[in-house]
């Protein structure tokens, strides 16, 4: 699996890096507190290798419902059935949507 590009608000930074990194298996790249927009902020980035980045954002005093905090999210993986298939095993999470594959 390999990150391509997102940048994504949460609600809880723990549990998002327990799924990214326990889960999926993503690197920790790089954890910083913002100092300049949203200072304070927590960020926490996870990548594989070489890729480009996954940044996670979290700030208790910032209220984010629904998919205001979410702009998107791109993955580029071998197998997208294979991938679902072994994460929703892994989780138990159900699928939403499904994802959409592109050249």
């Amino acid at each position: 699996m390999r990150p391509i590009h997102a940048s994504v608000w949460v609600d809880d930074l723990e549990a998002t890096e327990e799924f990214y990194v326990d889960t999926l298996g993503l690197d920790v790249k790089n954890r910083l507190t913002s100092t300049v927009y949203y200072e304070g902020s927590s960020n926490l980035f996870v990548g594989v290798g070489d890729s480009m980045e996954i940044q996670f954002k979290h700030d208790p005093d910032i209220e984010r419902s629904g998919s205001g905090g979410f702009d998107h999210f791109a993955l580029s993986v071998n197998n997208i059935d294979e991938e679902v298939e072994r994460i929703t095993e892994a989780t138990g999470c159900p699928v939403v949507l499904e994802p959409t594959t592109m050249d």
